[in-house]
């Protein structure tokens, strides 16, 4: 059972689902990112990328909509075993094609083009300290905002951000295309607005797998399906 996003993290108002943005190379940038096998420093993926918003790439690539979006990524990233082949198809037909400057969105990590963002907000909002630690330690190590700005918080798994004060906490689960964020209604929507995020606010019922739906099954794919996809963008390649 997946319980609801406010009950596995209660004591707060509310909570935004922000998506991780797809990356597009810059103008001036290079492709610096290998998916699978290379991700740059933080540095070099601000100064080449771009955001790619999550209704940009549905208009982009013609998948229905940001719900399906999440369960192709979902399926993409092996977190779901079954996906709708069509949609699936119209994913990786942006993010795979030997040309693509399109990253697709990543999971299990604060997605590094925000991070220096969030960072500096807090600093705005008068912060100088965050405790960040991860979900099997329960330990909330100090941190000066000064310092994280020059390390990587990309390197940390399935983060957990929190302000000293209990005001806001940040978390990022296991095989999650998004990120959740929790405070009180005034000081979400004033995180949210000032990041630009993408996403919506979870009511009492949202839970981490709302995207999940029935697929038709002349139109299911599995991840053997999706192997021989694979296989045959590299064949293309070569």
């Amino acid at each position: 059972m997946d319980w609801p996003i406010l009950k596995r993290y209660p004591g707060y108002d509310c909570c935004f689902l922000a998506f991780h943005p797809f990356l597009i190379v810059k103008e001036d940038g290079e492709k610096t990112i290998i998916p699978y096998r290379h991700f740059p420093s933080k540095s070099a993926i601000v100064k080449n990328y771009n955001r790619l918003s999550w209704s940009e790439f549905v208009k982009m690539s013609g998948v229905k909509d940001t719900k399906t979006l999440d369960d192709c990524l979902a399926f993409y990233h092996c977190a779901r075993r079954f996906a709708n082949r069509n949609e699936f198809e119209k994913l990786i037909s942006v993010t795979e094609k030997q040309d693509s400057i399109v990253i697709e969105a990543q999971v299990d990590y604060l997605p590094e083009i925000i991070e220096d963002d969030l960072l500096r907000y807090f600093a705005k909002k008068g912060y100088t300290e965050l405790c960040v630690y991860d979900d099997i330690n329960d330990e909330r190590n100090i941190f000066k905002i000064d310092s994280l700005l020059d390390d990587e918080l990309n390197n940390i798994h399935h983060i957990r951000i929190e302000s000293p004060d209990h005001k806001i906490l940040i978390v990022e689960d296991f095989d999650e295309r998004f990120t959740y964020f929790l405070g009180s209604k005034i000081d979400i929507k004033e995180l949210i607005e000032e990041l630009d995020l993408e996403g919506f606010y979870c009511d009492e019922y949202t839970a981490s797998n709302c995207s999940y739906d029935i697929i038709d099954d002349n139109l299911v794919i599995d991840w053997d399906g999706k192997k021989k996809i694979h296989s045959q963008i590299n064949l293309s390649r070569l």
